[in-house]
Order: structure tokens, then sequence, then C-alpha cells
């Protein structure tokens, strides 16, 4: 897998903090004709924080994670409602043929949110923004016209639509979080060979593969089967106490538990 300037145009414009030439759809063209200032002036300042991790998620892993977001959704709910903490998801992901962009920021003890989501074909053609900001008191949304037909033609829709996406960024990136998860790091303008897989990264900032082999706390015994399931476990680190996300495999409940690290 290579990440460069031809492979990987999105990566690389975060990278480079420019759009440069932006390749783009031609039914989009009158748009970027009248707002194409706009719309890379805005990708420009938000582009601090999708830089902020490249990250390139494998099928297994986009699996797994949508497996558990229930739970994560359980517990993103419980952050905001019982207002726990800050809560910040900045980065760039790569799923399938779209890169996401993303910035999510909430403050502990404020109703204050500024989300930036920007979406691309990993080609780099742009497909979608949604900004909603406190701090200039913005709220400003697009979706290419290729997308025609998939929801009504007004501010709410369109907003549903987007935020369908929305939710899938947040659930991979506190899954990643959360999740005892393999990741592979290849620094700037380097390379990595693991077991089979090759990677070249030409770009200057470090890219994440994720992968899904990595969990904890496997279960099995003998007596009625409880199927497999995600569950959150307390756990303290730094001595503060936090909560895992742990997969816990299809068992028999008698109470027998036993300990693995690698889950194929």
């Amino acid at each position: 897998m290579v990440f460069s300037e031809r492979n990987s145009p999105v990566f690389n414009c975060v990278d480079k903090n420019s759009l440069g030439q932006m390749p783009i759809f031609e039914h989009d063209q009158n748009y970027f004709n009248l707002y194409l200032d706009t719309f890379t002036e805005n990708w420009k300042y938000y582009n601090q924080f999708f830089k902020q991790g490249l990250n390139v998620v494998s099928e297994p892993f986009y699996n797994a994670s949508t497996k558990a977001s229930l739970k994560l959704s359980n517990l993103f709910n419980e952050i905001m409602q019982n207002d726990k903490d800050s809560f910040n998801i900045n980065g760039s992901y790569l799923i399938g043929d779209i890169v996401y962009l993303v910035h999510f920021e909430t403050k502990q003890g404020s109703d204050e949110l500024e989300i930036a989501f920007y979406m691309f074909h990993k080609r780099g053609m742009p497909i979608a923004f949604y900004i909603e900001s406190y701090r200039t008191n913005t709220l400003n949304a697009w979706v290419s016209n290729k997308f025609d037909g998939y929801f009504e033609n007004n501010a709410e829709s369109i907003k549903g639509w987007i935020m369908n996406y929305v939710s899938t960024v947040f659930v991979i990136s506190m899954f990643k979080k959360y999740a005892d998860v393999e990741t592979k790091v290849i620094d700037g303008q380097s390379k990595l060979k693991d077991n089979k897989d090759k990677f070249i990264n030409d770009l200057k900032l470090p890219v994440t593969y994720l992968d899904s082999k990595w969990f904890t706390n496997i279960v099995r015994s003998d007596g009625f089967m409880v199927s497999g399931h995600f569950r959150l476990q307390p756990k303290k680190s730094n001595g503060e106490w936090t909560k895992e996300l742990i997969w816990i495999e299809e068992f028999e409940k008698t109470g027998y538990t036993s300990n693995a690290k690698i889950n194929e």
C-alpha cells in the first residue's frame, strides 16, 4: 500500500495544507464557480485539525466497529448527557473510496459545539461539507449534485444525510480510542513491512493503518450459550477510572473465564 501525492491526493492536500488544483465533478462546476474561495478558506482553517491523524480503515476494522456501534453510541450519549468530559474528534479517515475529514469539539460545562466535516472521493473530488461553529455563528452545508435524489433539497434533509456519515466516523474514531485494536503506524517518508503487508509512505505526516485482530478478555466455558458481544469494561489508567471497549466471544455461561490477546 502506497501513500503519495499520486495515490493519496486528499491525504497529500492535508499534508501540504493546500487543496491545490482540486478536481471537481462536472455537475458541481457551477457551485464551485461561485463558492470555491469560501470552500477553500474554510477547509484551510480546519485543516489544522484534519492533519492531527491520517487513518486508513481496513474492512475488518470497519466491520468490527460497526458491530460495536450501539455500545459506542451509548458511551457517547453518556459522555454528553452527564457532562463528564470535553469531547474531541480530529483527523482524516480513508474508508473504502471515501475520505472523511472531521473536527468535532464540545467543552465540559458548556453547550458550545463546533463541527467541521468534509467528504472527498479518494481521487480528490469534493462530495460534501458541513460546518457548525459557535465561534463564528456559522451553519453551512453542501452536497454534490452527484447525490441528487438521496435527500430532499432543504437544509434539514441535507444535514441529516451528512450526519449519517459523521456518525460513521464517530464510531470508528471511538472504536480506535476505546478498543484494544491493532494499528500499524507508517512514519512520514518511510517504509514498513509487516508479515505479508508492505507500506510505503511518501508523505511527511505519519499514516495509521487500522486493523481489528486484537481484543481482550475472550470468555469460554461450559453451560448455556451467550452470544458474542461488546462490553464497556471499567479500567484504571494513570490513577483515573475510564472505560475500555472489549469483545466477549460467544460462550457457554458457567462462570469460567480465560484471557487471550488475539481473536482472528
